[in-house]
Formats: structure tokens, sequence, C-alpha cells
């Protein structure tokens, strides 16, 4: 049985990785920025509830990678009889290599925010 940690973790893989997911929403801000953006494999997406600093350093790093993990469990026992009740901090890495290309890097430019 998977802690709730790697529940959480596997549900919001399970999210990202939807036929109108984490791509979909990619070619929607592509679209509206006029450029292109490679659909993202859903081999990239890792979740071994490690951070990206940790997981380099462990394996050879793949890029273009993305890392989910569970940052943060506060279980507030609000809730009689359930086995959680509070919340859950997720944290989404996106990695790409440092010699990318000024195409790619004006890519990413137009998904983050600010």
């Amino acid at each position: 049985m998977l802690s709730i940690a790697g529940r959480a973790t596997s549900k919001l893989q399970e999210l990202l990785t939807l036929p109108n997911g984490l791509n979909a929403s990619l070619a929607a801000i592509a679209q509206s920025e006029s450029v292109t953006v490679p659909p993202i494999s859903p081999t990239s997406v890792f979740t071994d509830n490690v951070s990206s600093d940790l997981a380099e350093k462990s394996v050879e790093p793949k890029y273009t990678a993305i890392y989910i993990y569970c940052d943060k469990i506060v279980n507030l026992l609000t809730e009689k009889f359930r086995s959680f009740s509070g919340t859950i901090e997720m944290t989404i890495e996106y990695e790409y290599h440092k010699t990318a290309s000024r195409e790619l890097i004006k890519r990413l430019n137009c998904m983050l925010p600010g």
C-alpha cells in the first residue's frame, strides 16, 4: 500500500499525463505566444519523491525532466475515522539542459509566469 505522499504524487502524475493535462496546456500557451513547444514525454516525468538536485547526484541526469514530489504533509486530524485530513504541498520541478538553444529558452520563458 502506498503512503499518503506516494498516492498524492501518483495522482498528480496521472493528472499531468492525461490527454487534457500538461501537454494540452503547453500547446495552448504556445499557440497564444506564437511559438512551438514539443510535447513532454510521459517517460520524462519522475515521481521518486526526491528533489531534482538529489536525483541528479544519484543517477545520470536526463533532460528534459519533470520531477514531482511531496514537499510537506500536515495531518490536522480534524475529521474522525479518516486516515488523513489535512494538507499536502506538492512540488513540480522542470529541468532542462544548461546548454539549451536560445529558441528553447525563449519557449520556456513564455511558459513561466512573471
